[in-house]
């Protein structure tokens, strides 16, 4: 399931790319395949809170795309979730900029190799949420928790920040096992607590022909990509992620500046619980404010990591860790045997 839904993620960016000036009628389209795309997203939502007999609405103006030049910006003037009448999420604003329009020649659906083939070599997509707020509902029940458990205190401090949500997707000749990076970036407005993680990963061939396999095209006059639930539910085997997908590095940080001193004292009454090459770990995270977990793992020379541990079988080969390196708070936790 995790690797369908990794794979899955390369394929909806895939349609992103063009450095070329863009039309005002692609923008149009553009803007009425988000609005439809999110509308369908809503009933979706709504069927699956009725199963529970709970009643719910999603309140979201539709997104205005504005023609940039080279690239399309939109922007949706806020989003509210009700659920059971309680107001239980509310956004302010979302803005999506990206230059992502097919420049080939073709209409109807194309393969996706064809798609990729289609863009340019390096392309964008971002995307940002801006002021991210809990309703009542939530924050009470946060405290309600904190009540009960004095190591859970944090939640009702997090439950009433505002948050934002940031995401760049940048892709550079993606037909030619081309390159990935994804960011995705979580910060608090008041607490400044944050929450990162980064992939940066090749495309390779064995991905386009995993997509021929299961029919999966992108249409060219809706701006959708057709059958993409068949890679979800496709049952792929190690060897065949291995051979789709190459990474190059995954980087996650933490950072939290509320105070954590029952959590800290909780953690350290139980240490012995924890396994001896890992306290550093947690030593370092409750060592200062803001207290970090920062996560790197970088893959060197091309090796295919994934390959190397889908061809291993009690022992990861000899090359691994000269190829592969771990950290965890800047210490090493690459020794594996």
């Amino acid at each position: 399931m995790k690797k369908s839904l990794l794979a899955l993620s390369a394929v909806a960016i895939m349609f992103i790319g063009c450095g070329n000036k863009i039309s005002d009628e692609q923008v149009k389209n553009f803007e009425t395949s988000l609005n439809n795309s999110i509308k369908n997203e809503i009933e979706k939502l709504k069927v699956l809170t009725a199963m529970f007999e709970i009643p719910s609405n999603v309140n979201i103006s539709d997104y205005k795309c504005e023609n940039k030049g080279d690239y399309a910006e939109c922007k949706s003037k806020g989003i509210d979730v009700i659920i059971n009448n309680q107001k239980v999420l509310s956004v302010e604003e979302i803005k999506i900029e990206t230059n992502g329009f097919y420049t080939g020649d073709k209409k109807g659906s194309v393969s996706i190799k064809e798609l990729a083939a289609n863009t340019p070599k390096e392309s964008f997509y971002k995307s940002e949420i801006k002021s991210i707020k809990l309703g009542e509902i939530a924050v009470g029940f946060a405290s309600m928790l904190a009540i009960s458990d004095n190591k859970l205190g944090i939640l009702p401090e997090l439950a009433k920040d505002e948050y934002s949500i940031n995401t760049i997707t940048k892709t550079k000749d993606i037909a030619n096992n081309g390159n990935v990076k994804v960011e995705f970036k979580l910060i608090g407005k008041h607490n400044k607590n944050e929450l990162a993680f980064a992939i940066d990963l090749d495309v390779l061939d064995k991905f386009f022909e995993i997509c021929d396999k299961l029919n999966i095209t992108y249409n060219i006059d809706n701006y959708k990509i057709d059958n993409v639930d068949t890679l979800d539910k496709y049952d792929m085997d190690n060897k065949e992620f291995a051979e789709s997908l190459l990474i190059n590095s995954i980087e996650s940080k933490i950072n939290i500046n509320n105070n954590l001193k029952a959590i800290k004292e909780y953690v350290m009454q139980n240490i012995d619980k924890v396994p001896e090459q890992f306290r550093p770990i947690v030593d370092s995270f409750f060592a200062n404010t803001p207290h970090k977990f920062e996560q790197s793992l970088k893959v060197k020379n091309k090796y295919n990591m994934l390959k190397a541990i889908e061809e291993s079988e009690n022992q990861l080969p000899k090359d691994f860790n000269d190829n592969v390196e771990i950290k965890i708070n800047g210490m090493n936790f690459t020794q594996i045997k």
